[in-house]
């Protein structure tokens, strides 16, 4: 018997098992399970051969949590120095939260908001700080 490689395709894909997601094009929600590709009817061979065949492109879908729960998104190091951070945030439906959605700046992982900071920070004129490894040791850019 071989191995699921569902997993491992979703990886590669960019998305993670049971996160929605849109493909370019189709008003359908997918997500992978363990097994297979499944839209709002079920499983979905055709848009499975049409990611993994590189015809098809995934829309992700900002992540809304729900109310009290954490999530990582970006902030001010400090006022006296403007530099960005990622931060972590627990979701109370404020205005904040909702502008933060708005920009696609609501994320799952640390990992997945200090990937995006430096696109982000950078498109705003805006010096950035990204932390890495157990010892939150800081790098930078200016």
């Amino acid at each position: 018997m071989t191995n699921n490689l569902i997993p491992n395709i979703a990886k590669m894909l960019g998305v993670e098992i049971g996160e929605k997601f849109k493909i370019e094009g189709d008003a359908v929600t997918y997500e992978f399970r363990a097994g297979g590709l499944y839209g709002d009817h079920g499983t979905d061979a055709e848009a499975l051969e049409a990611l993994i065949c590189g015809n098809a492109e995934i829309i992700k879908q900002p992540l809304k949590p729900k109310a009290g729960e954490m999530y990582w998104t970006f902030g001010l190091y400090s006022l006296q120095d403007p530099l960005w951070v990622v931060t972590s945030a627990r979701w109370r439906n404020s205005p904040s939260d909702m502008a933060m959605l708005e920009h696609g700046w609501v994320f799952n992982s640390r990992k997945a908001a200090e990937d995006m900071l430096p696109s982000a920070a950078q498109a705003r004129g805006f010096r950035y700080y990204t932390t890495s490894g157990a010892t939150g040791k800081i790098k930078g850019t200016s």
